[in-house]
């Protein structure tokens, strides 16, 4: 059977949110979520497959010119997560689909296992906890098992690494992935996160829109710091859009702080305050 896929051309306009029809060459590999070469008005472009389906009869069609690495990057479930991402935050798809994307060209890993999906939205559980949350982080992992962790900036990012890879019960494969790192090593933690469900990423805001293979959620650390919003258009907040992952892709969000923010706890289903003081004491001298 011939076929044919639908193409959202990475140009950050809303012209192309619908995509075009392109034909797949015979002998050509492409799925849901491959990143292909087509060209758009004579010119070539990267685009993002959303959808396959068998040739339309009488139609002419430009041919896909080429698929870039041999991963997709996302699925059906993470695409209607990015249109409703995309919508809430009048941006265009592509830019959103962008997201989802590694440094560099994404490929298959030979450490890969079946995914295995939730098929309903699990809860939302909030801890109140500091010093720096690895303690909290950790019981997590024990509850729901290995997912991605995000965090607020790099050095967080490294020091919960650290101690998830140090620790006396093993949590799984522990990578890091943020803009500190080279590309190389930022797009091989992708590549374990998406096709390995044992690998424990932790990562900073640019992951939250990366496909994971373990489906079994996500864990944020401190959803209220400002670096938790994307400062360039669109303004992806990290806590919204893995909500909205949440209810469209299954699994159980821990949110993890010493202050909960009030748009978490009007949604948790779960809320967990652990014993002693969330910070140190604070001395406050009256110099008047």
């Amino acid at each position: 059977m011939e076929l044919a896929c639908q193409v959202v051309p990475d140009i950050p306009t809303f012209a192309v949110d619908d995509g075009f029809t392109y034909a797949i060459p015979e002998g050509m590999t492409v799925s849901v979520g491959s990143i292909v070469r087509v060209r758009v008005s004579g010119r070539r472009r990267r685009g993002f497959v959303t959808a396959i389906f068998p040739r339309p009869d009488g139609r002419r069609l430009l041919d896909v010119d080429g698929v870039s690495g041999s991963a997709p990057t996302f699925d059906e479930h993470l695409l209607e997560s990015a249109r409703r991402v995309a919508e809430h935050y009048v941006a265009p798809l592509s830019n959103v689909l962008g997201r989802t994307v590694p440094p560099n060209v994404p490929r298959r890993s030979r450490r890969s296992t079946a995914p295995v999906r939730s098929t309903e939205p699990g809860p939302v559980m909030v801890t109140g906890s500091w010093a720096p949350h690895h303690r909290a982080v950790m019981d997590a992992l024990e509850r729901s098992g290995p997912r991605p962790i995000v965090v607020p900036t790099d050095v967080e990012a490294q020091a919960l690494a650290d101690a998830l890879a140090t620790a006396e019960e093993p949590v799984g494969r522990v990578l890091t992935a943020s803009s500190a790192q080279s590309n190389a090593a930022t797009t091989a933690a992708w590549v374990s996160a998406s096709q390995d469900t044992d690998t424990v990423m932790v990562g900073t805001r640019e992951t939250m829109l990366w496909a994971s293979a373990a489906k079994r959620g996500w864990i944020v650390v401190e959803d209220g710091r400002r670096v938790m919003k994307s400062p360039a258009t669109p303004t992806l907040q990290v806590r919204d859009v893995l909500l909205e992952r949440l209810r469209n892709e299954g699994g159980t969000l821990d949110v993890i702080g010493p202050v909960p923010t009030l748009e978490v706890m009007a949604v948790a289903d779960v809320t967990t305050i652990p014993p002693g003081r969330s910070w140190s004491p604070v001395e406050i001298v009256d110099r008047t």
